[in-house]
């Protein structure tokens, strides 16, 4: 098996981030945030609260609920996501990534620009990726990078403490102080989430591995704010990294940027430091800490269906192959992340369904794993998962009801690979009678009409990955795995569900 690439653990520790330039921007970003974002219009509501509570009945603070509306006003009204970019020229038509360019910037700290080409007209279009807040409220878009960046350069300018937050599994938001409660806020301007740090791995089921926060004279690993199951997370970080390590690194740059503080200033920053270090603690009895807000539990809200659906982050599944619609075909590309499903009549274009999640019915546990040095991909249980860890994933087809659509029976071939004792369980699960009929990895399967009961309505393919040895027991058990090719190679399917 490949060897676990530790490097990108390490390398998401420094002491360089671009909040730490906001007091050298100029004066005119300061202005343009003051007739952006009415701010006295937050203060005036605040005085029209009921008695000035909460939902939980709680007194409100003022700066609180301003960060509360502030957030609420970003998401709705001031920024927009960037999926990719469309063409003015074309209706807005959606652009296709052609290249990343790099670049060196150094006015709006800009280091790769994404190349689009229009595929009607072949215009090109580029999205520069700046780094400067006062860049993005004039350009007001991007992604979770931009989102948070320009968001906590508002507060900043509101006279608000503040982190950037970067999980190194790809999202990034940021933190606030709160004076009036005394800790750090979780704030995520892409997602309008308020305090809530559960919500990625209840939510969007990203495990905690490694959160790290940066403020203006401090870096903290803040994982434990954002993690529900204490075990597991140590558990997962002992297999990634070297915590010794990590530590070491981490008190290397504080240390630097805390060189020239005053005695007060390094004193305010070590006792709040203390106090969240108190509020971080978990003891052995406190191993599984469960959300006590709903909102915890949804899934991601930015960017479109498909790519959160791809990267594993969207709470529900719950798609139904219709195979009223007279499909021939219904295959799943690994490589590409597609399905493509084919009709009987030639005339007829075949939908594309980007993302493996776009597809399924169910999952739990399970993502798309890119094995960049092997170049090979495959689907695979969560890294975090061990050996008595199940993942699971369903699709779900519906069965022809109109009897003027003949069929004789559906050929079903699911492929993979097991390592060690990594085991992959199949079976058909028959709706609504939930009668199971097992079959084999690598084997096709026949569902025959005449088999059926008359009151069968649609059936499920159910896969579970199980088992494997040691620390990478996630790995030893692979749905569809893969060599990755280039975009122009042809198609390999190695999930296929014909209809004869």
């Amino acid at each position: 098996m490949p060897p676990i690439d530790y490097n990108r653990y390490y390398s998401i520790i420094t002491d360089h981030n671009y909040i730490r330039h906001f007091g050298q921007y100029d004066d005119r970003y300061r202005q343009t945030v003051h007739q952006l974002i009415p701010w006295k219009r937050f203060n005036e509501d605040f005085e029209h609260l009921p008695n000035n509570d909460d939902d939980d009945g709680n007194q409100m603070d003022r700066r609180d609920y301003c960060l509360i509306r502030l957030l609420e006003y970003f998401k709705q009204e001031l920024f927009s996501w960037v999926n990719s970019l469309k063409c003015d020229d074309c209706n807005g038509k959606e652009c296709t990534l052609l290249n990343c360019r790099r670049t060196n910037d150094s006015e709006y700290y800009c280091q790769m620009i994404e190349v689009y080409k229009c595929p009607e007209c072949s215009a090109i279009h580029e999205f520069p990726r700046y780094n400067h807040a006062g860049r993005l409220l004039e350009t007001r878009r991007g992604r979770c990078g931009e989102w948070a960046l320009c968001f906590a350069y508002i507060c900043f300018v509101f006279g608000y403490d503040i982190r950037m937050v970067n999980h190194v599994d790809d999202h990034v938001w940021t933190e606030i102080y709160s004076d009036h409660q005394k800790r750090w806020l979780h704030c995520d301007p892409c997602e309008n989430s308020f305090d809530n740090p559960l919500l990625y791995e209840c939510g969007w089921k990203k495990p905690a591995t490694l959160i790290i926060a940066n403020g203006m004279y401090e870096c903290r690993d803040v994982t434990w704010r954002y993690c529900s199951e204490w075990r597991k997370t140590v558990r997962l970080r002992s297999q990634l990294f070297d915590e010794n390590r990590l530590q070491t690194l981490i008190d290397q740059i504080n240390r630097r940027l805390q060189s020239k503080l005053s005695s007060s200033e390094y004193n305010g920053i070590v006792e709040r430091w203390l106090g969240e270090m108190v509020e971080l603690i978990r003891t052995p009895d406190q191993d599984i800490r469960q959300p006590s807000d709903s909102k915890a539990i949804q899934g991601r809200i930015s960017g479109s269906i498909e790519w959160r659906q791809s990267r594993g982050e969207s709470k529900h599944c719950y798609h139904e192959f219709d195979l009223n619609q007279l499909c021939r075909q219904i295959l799943y590309d690994c490589q590409r992340d597609e399905y493509s499903v084919v009709y009987s009549d030639s005339k007829k274009k075949s939908t594309i369904m980007k993302g493996w999640q776009s597809g399924c019915y169910e999952s739990c546990h399970i993502f798309r794993m890119i094995e960049h040095d092997w170049q090979m991909c495959y689907l695979s249980r969560q890294r975090y998962c061990g050996q008595k860890d199940i993942g699971s994933i369903r699709w779900r087809f519906r069965l022809p009801s109109n009897h003027s659509i003949e069929w004789n029976r559906i050929s079903i071939l699911v492929q993979g690979r097991t390592y060690e004792s990594g085991v992959i369980e199949l079976c058909i699960i028959l709706e609504p009678c939930k009668t199971q009929l097992s079959f084999n990895l690598n084997e096709t399967f026949h569902l025959n009409r005449n088999e059926l009961h008359p009151a069968t309505e649609c059936f499920d393919i159910q896969a579970k990955l199980m088992f494997g040895e040691g620390e990478i027991a996630w790995q030893h058990a692979q749905l569809f795995r893969q060599k990755l090719l280039p975009k122009n190679d042809s198609h390999q399917h190695l999930f296929t569900i014909s209809i004869d």
